[in-house]
């Protein structure tokens, strides 16, 4: 778009010349607000990401930072809790809302081995 505008200015078409640059400012500037708007959205997602967790430590429970989980810890969602990570299913059923991520209006029945989504 600068080479059109430099090209338009050298030709003598300055209204052409503007209209891009107005063009260029305005996309940048649009693309400002949806980046803005994107960052909020997430912000607002990883707000419900609960603090706290109930880490399966054999046949204990013990409550840990969310932030602490490691790959293949197995950790104990009860009905109501939000999924605090991604994972799969290793015991019990359930039905989870996941329209958060997957748009889906209505809660889905999750069984042993299904993926979850935070």
């Amino acid at each position: 778009m600068t080479v059109a505008a430099i090209a338009a200015i050298l030709f003598g078409d300055y209204l052409e010349a503007g209209i891009v640059i107005f063009i260029l400012l305005f996309g940048e500037y649009l693309e400002e607000i949806t980046i803005a708007k994107t960052g909020e959205a997430i912000k607002g997602l990883s707000s419900l990401i609960p603090d706290t967790v109930k880490l399966k430590d054999g046949t204990n429970e013990k409550e840990i930072l969310s932030k602490e989980i490691k790959v293949d810890d197995v950790i104990i969602i009860r009905s109501g809790e939000y999924i605090p990570i991604d994972g799969v299913v290793v015991r019990g059923e359930a039905t989870i809302d996941q329209s958060l991520i997957t748009g889906e209006s209505i809660a889905v029945e999750k069984n042993l081995g299904d993926d979850v989504y935070s």
